[in-house]
């Protein structure tokens, strides 16, 4: 993540944009976790003579790719909440 300056907005804002990067870092945590959990049962999976290794790569995938989209929509939404933030602290109070 972008480290972005927050000199000049309110706490209140910055409280906002705050919250909503903990739920982006907890959202990134659970998408690691779960890279995580593919490759062992990845690995699991090749390691089991028994197994049908690769059966199913394409839900895999697709869950990967899932992963992917979500992280960059969560960057597009921080991007967002910071334009909205600082315009919010840029209205008079009452306006916003």
């Amino acid at each position: 993540m972008t480290s972005i300056d927050t000199g000049g907005l309110s706490a209140e804002v910055q409280a906002i944009l705050a919250a909503g990067d903990e739920r982006d870092a907890a959202a990134d945590a659970r998408d690691a976790a779960a890279d995580e959990r593919d490759r062992a049962i990845d690995l699991a999976e090749m390691l089991d003579a028994e197994s049908s290794y690769g059966a199913q790569w394409s839900q895999r995938r697709a869950a990967a790719l899932d992963r992917r989209q979500a992280h960059e929509d969560r960057a597009a939404s921080r991007k967002d909440r910071w334009a909205l933030a600082r315009r919010l602290n840029s209205l008079p109070p009452g306006r916003g």
